[in-house]
């Protein structure tokens, strides 16, 4: 169910329209630092790397705005519904080796197995 974007906060807003104008298709992905720079060069209100973050965490779990991301490229929107299934196939390939990791950590023996006990 589509969301009434008129309810988004101001900086939601700026966001999703920033990305929409300049990295709309794979082809136009960038990296989140290059975005962020540009963002609040042309902002009066400016946006740190984990607020961008959060806003764009939001823009996609709560607004279901189609904000993708690369491991190579960078953040972009997705303009076909290919593009959107690459992104989705890329996060759920990097969750399960993620999830392998925390797996593999949980057999791993730390440096120091047991705490001083003086």
């Amino acid at each position: 169910m589509p969301h009434d974007d008129s309810l988004m906060t101001e900086k939601q807003r700026q966001v999703w329209g920033w990305l929409v104008g300049h990295h709309a298709g794979k082809a136009n992905a960038g990296p989140r630092a290059s975005i962020i720079a540009l963002f609040n060069t042309y902002h009066v209100t400016h946006i740190s790397d984990r607020e961008f973050r959060q806003i764009v965490s939001d823009l996609v779990v709560h607004w279901e705005k189609a904000i993708c991301t690369t491991s190579d490229g960078g953040y972009y929107v997705a303009r076909t519904p290919d593009e959107l299934v690459h992104a989705i196939a890329d996060l759920e390939s990097r969750a399960v080796s993620i999830l392998a990791r925390a797996k593999a950590l949980k057999a791993a023996i730390p440096l120091e197995p047991q705490g001083r006990l003086f």
